[in-house]
């Protein structure tokens, strides 16, 4: 064999490593990265997150399941999360690299190519897979979704073009491509582009002609299309499931006209392509406003008229770059195109999309060189690959500064806060997160300064907009609501109250107001009047986990111990991972006076998840784990938890509050070691529960 096939048999085998080595390495540094922004609401306060069956919980099932895969094996530990989702991206790459392999191997694909199949599959894909626009869908973990469409979108193109080639397998990656297409249709709703992306390939670009493509393989394409049926599926079983436990579907009112949602896009488009070959001041949450006149998209609407149109000729010429722009516009169609989304703007919606611009790129740098090296008489190979490298490094360097944003919320909504002062959701999030980390007066900070830009904005009539980020009358309420429990954590009851109640006044509808002020009127005193809040809340949201968990403790210190257990149960049963609720309910089951409230068992289930979940740093949940296995009878056991709690204690806190509670914890510790249980006080209620 000589040197340059061996060469060649080298790097057809490196390729892939290399190729995961670029994807590992880009991302090195998101793993320690925490849950931000819409994790918590796929993640962590999922109901069904711990729960591996049922499926149809959402019409995402087939990626929801992934997220309970990684809580049954990690809980919450966002590590294990950003790991799948490293893994997802790197395999996605490696089915791209082998799809761009296999393609290219195709007559007319391999004449219009100015370099090998597989150098050119590498460096496509290793662009792609280094693109700091990729993160989006990578680091930010709830985005999970688009990543695994990704990569079932590459696989069903992959499993095709396998088939075409032919061979006693041809019939089995047929199969597979159609099984893996219906597969991705629990993944996301983007999914419904691939069978018409399919057609196009075929008959536009390896098929002979177009005929052959429906003569020879029309029971596959039906096949395919077939599939969307089972979108129709997954979402019928969600309906149903939903109906069963009598929940209803979240509904998310857009109020964006189609046409005027399509006129945006033009600019929304443009942006990504501009993102695509210069990927700087990259945002998370644009909160991009919708177009008002025709005029202010028009020079974008011209240039993406071009496009299309130049896709349009290649594909009628049957040229591959026919297929890449038709790709390109095929994979955006379902978020920009004329079916209107609260946003019309989500940098990870080009997690497909940009494979086709950047194969396209590279395939045309390709014919470039080639004809040089003609010109010139000499080889360029070498300098261009030193390009290429220099390329993939930039990117892969740029995507991991950019990791470095995923950190925190607070880090995220600042740099989005920069980038889009305009954009109000960016500044309520930052002033959320900042209230996350204790820092309550930099909190009211940013709050109140928003407070008075919307107070301004809503005078002036900026209502009317109608994206919501940028929305007054969208955020004037949590606006409100943020800045009352930032102030009343500050202690400055007087200024949190008015807030709390004009927040009730400005939404009357919501719930979350009403337990704020039930929360400062608790810490006041004036519990009756907390509880007459609760119960409004609860009219309003009876699964609201807060007023559930504040009643659920009122009740508890009035000794209604029975009622106390019924909302612990509720609030539990909406996030059951709350540490501080599996806590104190399980303190309630243990130490309660009511034989028809106690529960060791139970007790002992909810102190053990509680301590999981704080990671063995919480003192309190050792105290309350304790309390449980004293009630249990095993009093040995709950000794030796008693003293886990104190010497966690005595290692991270000091003060009056710590001693007394040091106190408290040995005084349980004196009660197991003579045999008893540890009682709280006396209930109100008689043994009866009523």
């Amino acid at each position: 064999m000589s040197t340059r096939g061996i060469q060649r048999i080298n790097w057809r085998v490196l390729a892939p490593f290399a190729l995961a080595a670029v994807c590992v390495l880009s991302y090195s540094n998101s793993f320690g990265a925490e849950f931000i922004l819409d994790d918590s609401r796929v993640i962590l306060t999922n109901p069904f997150i711990a729960r591996l069956w049922p499926l149809n919980t959402s019409p995402r099932g087939v990626a929801d399941l992934t997220f309970r895969l990684n809580h049954f094996f990690g809980g919450l530990n966002p590590s294990g999360y950003h790991a799948v989702n490293v893994a997802i991206h790197t395999a996605a790459a490696l089915v791209l690299f082998g799809l761009l392999c296999r393609a290219a191997a195709f007559r007319r694909v391999r004449e219009s190519l100015g370099m090998d199949q597989v150098s050119m599959g590498f460096l496509a894909a290793a662009l792609w897979a280094a693109h700091p626009l990729q993160t989006e869908s990578v680091t930010y973990v709830c985005q999970r979704y688009e990543s695994l469409a990704g990569l079932f979108t590459f696989f069903c193109l992959y499993a095709f073009v396998r088939g075409m080639g032919g061979g006693r397998a041809a019939r089995l990656w047929f199969d597979l491509s159609i099984v893996v297409c219906a597969l991705g249709m629990g993944v996301k709703e983007t999914m419904a582009v691939v069978p018409p992306l399919l057609l196009v390939l075929d008959a536009g670009l390896l098929a002979e002609c177009p005929a052959e493509a429906w003569r020879k393989r029309k029971w596959v394409h039906v096949a395919l299309f077939m599939t969307w049926a089972f979108f129709g599926l997954f979402q019928f079983s969600y309906t149903i499931h939903n109906t069963a436990h009598g929940l209803s579907a979240p509904r998310v009112e857009v109020g964006i006209p189609p046409l005027w949602y399509l006129v945006t896009q033009f600019g929304v488009i443009v942006h990504y392509l501009r993102l695509a070959l210069l990927p700087i001041n990259l945002c998370l949450d644009y909160g991009w406003p919708i177009a008002q006149k025709w005029h202010e998209t028009l020079p974008q609407a011209l240039v993406l008229a071009f496009l299309g149109g130049a896709s349009v000729l290649a594909v009628v010429k049957r040229h591959p770059l026919g297929f890449l722009g038709a790709g390109f516009f095929l994979t955006l169609a379902p978020t920009s195109s004329v079916i209107p989304i609260s946003d019309p703007a989500f940098e990870h919606r080009m997690y497909v999309p940009l494979a086709f611009v950047l194969t396209a790129l590279v395939g045309g740098s390709g014919v470039v060189v080639s004809a040089a090296c003609r010109k010139l008489g000499r080889s360029l190979c070498r300098p261009a690959a030193v390009v290429a490298a220099v390329l993939v490094v930039v990117l892969s360097v740029a995507t991991w500064q950019r990791n470095a944003d995923y950190a925190s919320s607070e880090r995220m909504w600042e740099d989005v806060s920069k980038k889009c002062p305009a954009n109000y959701r960016a500044r309520l999030g930052l002033g959320q997160a900042l209230m996350d980390r204790g820092a309550y007066e930099d909190a009211c900070k940013v709050l109140s300064g928003l407070k008075l830009d919307l107070d301004t904005a809503i005078l002036s009539g900026g209502q009317t907009k109608l994206v919501a980020a940028r929305n007054p009358g969208a955020v004037y309420y949590p606006v409100l609501v943020q800045l009352g429990m930032a102030e009343s954590n500050r202690g400055r009851f007087g200024e949190a109250e008015p807030l709390l109640r004009g927040a009730i006044a400005w939404n009357p509808k919501a719930a979350d107001a009403y337990c704020s002020l039930a929360a400062v009127r608790i810490t006041l005193g004036e519990e009756v009047e907390a509880e007459s809040l609760l119960r409004q809340a609860l009219a309003v949201d009876a699964e609201s986990v807060g007023a559930n968990a504040l009643m659920a403790g009122l009740m508890a210190r009035s000794g209604r111990h029975v009622v106390a257990k019924q909302y612990y149960r509720a609030a539990l049963s909406r996030a059951p991972d709350r540490a501080v609720l599996c806590t104190d309910y399980a303190w309630l089951l243990a130490t309660s006076p009511l034989v028809n409230v106690r529960d060791a068992g139970e007790a002992e289930v909810f102190a053990r998840k509680a301590v999981e979940l704080t990671g063995g740093t919480s003192h309190r949940a050792f105290d309350v784990l304790g309390a449980a296995l004293a009630e249990a009878g095993r009093f040995d056991e709950a000794a030796e938890m008693a003293g886990k709690a104190i010497s966690i204690l005595d290692a991270s806190s000091s003060g009056l509050g710590s001693l007394e509670t040091r106190a408290e914890i040995v005084s349980r510790i004196g009660l197991y070691r003579s045999g008893q249980s540890f009682r709280a006080v006396s209930a109100a209620e008689n043994e009866s529960g009523n």
